[in-house]
């Protein structure tokens, strides 16, 4: 019998990701799978009676499983009690969207990463230059380089007190990272990321990004980060030290893919769909 899937996005992210959703909805189509495109403020969800339901404007029925392409780990929990596979599962939703959690983590799988401590406005936590960043940003946003008393004190003015953020000191190779692309237990590819202007390497904030082969010392502490949690489709990202040695920085669970598609002739969705295939 034909699965039909929930292919969920926020309505300002579909236009820009046009080409990856229409990618989604033809390849699960080849592989006898019904994804349909919903938006996520069409989802309103409630306890009536005791019970959890979801109120919908989209007409369908609820599905056997869902794709879920933003970030509301709060929401991702509430559809799997409903008994809906939700593709990432609401542990690696809750754990990958606030670094502090993803640090904690690392921690207890004993992978190597930054020192961090909570940021408290009016105070230097580090010596200057060092790194501020909410916990929940994504993307390189909300992530600062203070660099003496006068940026501190601008971002201070500046920045919601409202936020949780976190100071680290600079750590590893400036402006550079490896991106790893995972799927389930599966390491697809990596990808260095480097700028030559920035602090930050993302690719969307215009660093550059090719190929990378892993080292079999950083497959040994991605194994480490892969045992304890069910992922589906994450990228996990490592800074540098100068002896190629990976520190965790940040696992992205809405992961993009336009570095992989700029390095490689990987389908990801493809991988992605085979592996919610066999996890139905």
């Amino acid at each position: 019998m034909k699965k039909n899937g929930w292919l969920i996005y926020r309505k300002e992210d579909v236009e820009r990701n046009r080409y990856l959703i229409d990618q989604y909805i033809t390849l699960a189509s080849e592989l006898s799978l019904s994804l349909t495109l919903v938006y996520y403020e069409q989802l309103v969800l409630s306890f009536v009676s005791g019970q959890r339901q979801i109120i919908q404007q989209t007409g369908h029925a609820l599905p056997d499983f869902i794709i879920f392409r933003t970030i509301d780990p709060s929401m991702t929990e509430f559809l799997q009690a409903l008994g809906i596979p939700v593709f990432n599962n609401a542990d690696v939703a809750r754990i990958c969207n606030d670094k502090w959690l993803t640090y904690g983590f690392a921690s207890d799988c004993h992978v190597p990463i930054p020192d961090t401590v909570p940021y408290r406005f009016g105070e230097m936590p580090f010596a200057y230059p060092f790194i501020v960043k909410s916990t929940t940003g994504r993307g390189g946003k909300e992530v600062y380089l203070l660099k003496n008393e006068e940026d501190r004190e601008r971002f201070d003015a500046k920045q919601s007190k409202a936020l949780s953020w976190i100071a680290q000191p600079l750590t590893g190779r400036y402006g550079e990272d490896v991106r790893v692309f995972i799927v389930g237990d599966q390491i697809v590819a990596a990808v260095h990321r480097f700028s030559r202007t920035d602090f930050r390497s993302n690719y969307t904030l215009g660093g550059d990004v090719r190929p990378y082969p892993l080292q079999q010392k950083q497959i040994a502490i991605l194994q480490k980060v892969l045992k304890p949690l069910s992922f589906g489709a994450v990228g996990v990202d490592f800074l540098l030290d100068d002896h190629e040695r990976f520190i965790l920085n940040e696992i992205e669970d809405v992961v993009g893919s336009r570095s992989l598609y700029r390095t490689s002739s990987i389908n990801f969705p493809l991988i992605y769909l085979n592996y919610i295939i066999s996890q139905l």
